[in-house]
């Protein structure tokens, strides 16, 4: 808040506030309701293994070299306060 980007951390906290309700809501059916019927599920299509795959590779390697994605956060951060 010293660059004085109140907007953003307003923002910040709304999006926490709505996603734990969220979470909070996962939890409760996952555990505490039980099923009224069970689910199949279907093959997944070329398409959607495809984006799970890309995506899969993207978290794997920013997980094992995280450094391209730290010096990228860092620059907009810096520049968001000059």
């Amino acid at each position: 808040l010293g660059c004085g980007a109140y907007l953003l951390a307003f923002i910040g906290i709304l999006t926490s506030v709505i996603s734990c309700f969220y979470y909070i809501r996962f939890v409760k059916i996952m555990y505490f309701d039980t099923p009224k019927t069970w689910i199949l599920y279907k093959p997944m299509d070329r398409e959607k293994s495809i984006l799970l795959g890309i995506t899969l590779l993207g978290i794997t390697f920013f997980f094992l070299n995280p450094s391209p994605l730290f010096l990228v956060t860092h620059q907009m951060a810096l520049s968001l306060c000059i």
